[in-house]
């Protein structure tokens, strides 16, 4: 059998889109007679925001970008109709349409499509059913957030249910990233402090919770799914402990759950900053979206299964940027993490320290605002089970807006199956307390781990 050539695949995809499934051959021969095939290279225009709803666009290979003034909100990939809303409502288009990358298109003039529809019982019922689907998974979001929000929070008072919570296993990808020290250290507070040798090097983490549950009797059987972006910055705080001048750990500045529970329950009850994201994933990479924009897409060529101890390896060469210590290093931590699902382990092995600046305002006057709560916290994340290591081979970060607070390069990148568990944790630096404090000399802010 002859291979399609690449506009009788395209005709395929058209014909296969949900719009056009199972339609009459007389329509069939009307729509391909209609529809325009054209090609797109990256960056060039299919239509403008604000300009009138004219066609309807029938994506059947690549990427389109949907940008609104001027920024970034998603990427579209084929196969996917596009301006359908437009052409069914009349209204100009509410974002402008580019190729993000070479994409093959069918442009259906507004005259054809309604000819179409108006001739074909198949399409109008397609239609329909279109229409139908999001309204229905709109339905089933909103249900989902308020079922939530009911089962964690009680009456009367709407409490919170406590933790402590776990995270059953689930599927994380981690970035290794290296940028600018100084970027990194003017988003900790004092106190707080990248590691020595460290350079620039931080973490991405894209997280695809299936379930987050909590121990606490108010909350037995309950729990949630969702999915999060966090980025991790390894530190050093000084926590005063007996016989340590301080404590290794990771420093959140953000994060990002696309769930309102999970903002609120890492809010109140735990001091989490966080803001509301969409992240999502294919076979090949992860997208992150937040507050109508999209921040980056993390990709990767292939995925390659490793053992623990070549994750160690690799993993601690990127992050500790030393080939020799980590090899040291990676037997003890293959081993470790060989064994983290066997209870003996699991249970006595200690927490990771995951330390956050939490502040709540107070009272906000022209000139400063007062913080309620302005401290440094420590949350105890305790790994409850690691498996199924790989590595991401040819992984990269693209950064796709100008204005987010981290950047960088990728050094690599891995995916893996994790459980945990964490609970409530402990304020070491209280910076409002601190503010009638009588000035330190430099000699001892620097003993005490603070930077002047």
């Amino acid at each position: 059998m002859a291979a399609l050539t690449p506009h009788e695949a395209a005709v395929e995809t058209l014909l296969e889109l949900p719009l056009f499934r199972g339609i009459e051959p007389e329509t069939r021969t009307r729509l391909l007679a209609a529809a325009r095939f054209e090609r797109f290279e990256p960056g060039e225009t299919l239509t403008e925001m604000g300009s009138e709803a004219e066609a309807l666009y029938l994506l059947v290979r690549g990427e389109i970008a949907v940008t609104r003034a001027q920024r970034l909100v998603t990427l579209t990939a084929a196969p996917n109709i596009l301006g359908l809303v437009s052409i069914i409502d009349g209204e100009s288009r509410s974002a402008s349409l580019s190729a993000f990358s070479t994409m093959e298109v069918f442009t259906l003039d507004r005259a054809d499509f309604d000819a179409l529809a108006a001739a074909s019982p198949v399409i109008t019922r397609n239609l329909v059913v279109h229409l139908a689907r999001d309204i229905r998974g709109l339905y089933a979001r909103q249900d989902t957030l308020m079922r939530h929000f009911d089962d964690f929070f009680e009456s009367p008072n709407a409490r919170l249910v406590p933790g402590p919570y776990y995270g059953e296993l689930f599927d994380q990808y981690i970035f290794v990233m290296e940028d600018r020290p100084e970027d990194l250290e003017r988003l900790m507070p004092p106190g707080c402090n990248i590691i020595p040798g460290l350079g620039g090097r931080w973490l991405i983490t894209f997280n695809f919770f299936p379930g987050l549950t909590t121990r606490n009797p108010a909350g037995r059987g309950k729990k949630f799914a969702y999915a999060e972006t966090t980025p991790f910055i390894p530190c050093t705080v000084s926590t005063g402990r007996t016989g340590l001048p301080s404590t290794a750990g990771l420093f959140c500045p953000e994060l990002y759950p696309d769930n309102y529970l999970a903002i609120a329950l890492g809010r109140e009850l735990y001091g989490f900053p966080k803001r509301f994201a969409t992240t999502t994933r294919t076979a090949d990479h992860v997208d992150m979206v937040m507050g109508g924009r999209m921040i980056l897409r993390a990709s990767w060529r292939e995925q390659k299964p490793i053992t623990p101890e070549e994750f160690a390896a690799d993993c601690g060469r990127l992050v500790l940027g030393n080939k020799g210590l980590a090899a040291l290093l990676a037997p003890v931590q293959g081993a470790f993490f060989s064994l983290l699902n066997r209870d003996a382990v699991r249970t006595r092995w200690p927490a990771m320290p995951v330390f956050v600046h939490q502040q709540v305002p107070g009272v906000v006057s022209e000139n400063e605002v007062v913080y309620e709560t302005d401290e440094l916290n420590e949350i105890p994340f305790k790994v409850m089970g690691l498996s199924d290591f790989r590595v991401l081979g040819g992984a990269g970060v693209r950064f796709l807006t100008d204005d987010w607070f981290l950047g960088g390069r990728c050094l690599g990148a891995f995916r893996l199956r994790m459980s945990f568990g964490f609970g409530k944790g402990k304020t070491w630096i209280d910076y409002r307390a601190r503010r009638d404090d009588p000035p330190r000399s430099l000699l001892d802010r620097l003993l005490s781990g603070r930077r002047p």
